[in-house]
């Protein structure tokens, strides 16, 4: 697993004619806490659960639309007719300023 900005990303790559989706569970597990410190950071997680999948190779529009089957959030937007936000990236929180380089 890497991880980068509070975003936990699953490494493993698939071959094609072997595709699996991603597994939300750990998309979710590595994403960094919500605003409320209660819980994780569902929408990073939905970021990260659909960069994944599309980097192991599934199209843009069925990442989106296997979303809502694995995200309860993202469930939740769609009974809310807010789908174009499916294929928004959240926003990221922002980065301390490193003075080394």
């Amino acid at each position: 697993m890497h991880q980068r900005a509070g975003v936990q990303a699953q490494a493993i790559t698939r071959p094609p004619n072997n595709k699996a989706w991603p597994n939300y569970a750990i998309s979710l597990a590595g994403a960094s806490p919500n605003h409320s410190g209660n819980g994780p950071d569902r929408s990073i997680a939905d970021f990260t659960w659909c960069m994944t999948a599309i980097d192991w190779g599934w199209p843009i529009e069925e990442t989106a639309t296997k979303l809502p089957e694995v995200s309860e959030k993202a469930r939740e937007r769609v009974q809310m007719g807010m789908t174009a936000i499916l294929l928004s990236p959240p926003r990221m929180p922002p980065q301390p300023w490193s003075a080394t380089r």
